[in-house]
């Protein structure tokens, strides 16, 4: 883990690839210090953004137009402002785990276009609800490796919603917008998927099976 330690100055952390450690947002005046990606191909193993950042300060990160894999560690918000990149990837090789855990009434997450979660078991944790714009779940290796939402807890998904691989369980998605799922999506999903979007959806089976439940909650599309 790295701590923007000297807080008296403005600290930069520039990654020119590879995987970096987990970047600890833990002090207010982290919010002047600054992490610049370089390259493309940037990861780190994680963010921690602690209750002693605040909730009103915003981690700096610079993208520079690149997009962001996040590991083992994930992204754990308690308070302050997390802006994703363009794509941001949840990326957990190592088997367990919650990638991404906002369960604080603190902290705001902005989502990005993208967001693609996969991995071996891995789970997603809300504050009740998170709200993402396009959502792609690929699970390592067989389609039988699992994604878990808390029960409890709901995506809401205002884009596309790719079931790529592995199975989706507990919780509940809510799509807005159309769902392709894959055909190595697996057999043993449980989640309640939700149309719920204003105008036309498709739900469109590229091969994979229908598993869950899907609720139809809307008047018209």
């Amino acid at each position: 883990t790295l701590d923007f330690g000297d807080n008296a100055v403005n600290q930069t952390y520039t990654t020119a690839g590879g995987i970096g450690p987990i970047i600890r947002f833990d002090n207010a005046s982290d919010a002047n210090d600054s992490v610049v990606l370089s390259t493309t191909n940037a990861g780190f193993t994680g963010i921690s953004m602690t209750a002693g950042f605040g909730d009103a300060n915003t981690a700096n990160f610079n993208y520079n137009g690149y997009n962001l894999t996040l590991y083992d560690g994930g992204l754990n918000l308690v308070s302050g402002i997390f802006n994703a990149p363009t794509t941001l990837t949840f990326s957990a090789p190592n088997f367990g785990g919650s990638p991404f855990t906002h369960t604080a009434a603190t902290g705001i997450f902005n989502e990005g276009t993208n967001t693609i979660f996969s991995g071996y078991a891995i789970g997603v944790d809300f504050n009740t609800s998170e709200t993402f714009n396009n959502v792609t779940i690929d699970m390592f290796l067989t389609i039988q490796r699992d994604f878990f939402i808390t029960a409890g807890d709901t995506m809401v998904v205002t884009g596309t919603l790719n079931l790529t691989r592995g199975n989706t369980k507990s919780g509940t998605i809510d799509a807005k917008g159309d769902v392709i799922v894959g055909a190595n999506n697996g057999t043993g999903g449980t989640t309640a998927l939700i149309l719920s979007g204003a105008g036309d959806q498709v739900y469109s089976l590229a091969g994979g099976p229908l598993t869950g439940v899907v609720r139809l909650n809307k008047d018209t599309g």
